[in-house]
């Protein structure tokens, strides 16, 4: 019985640091995922803001 609970704590081990790898992978990816499209997302509204400004501004004098 001994051998079988050893094989049963080890199996134990290896699926909890599979997991804990596997949320690992998964925290990482989503981190940057979040990143790429956060810094994509001010990207664009900093390429749009000067535009709708500029359009402000000449709507403003004509």
């Amino acid at each position: 019985m001994e051998n079988i609970s050893t094989f049963v704590w080890s199996y134990f081990a290896i699926a909890g640091l599979g997991i804990v790898a596997l949320a690992a992978v998964l925290v990482t990816w989503s981190v940057q995922y979040v990143m790429a499209t956060r810094s994509e997302a001010t990207r664009t509204t900093m390429r749009r803001r000067p535009v709708v400004v500029h359009h402000r501004h000449f709507a403003l004098h004509h």
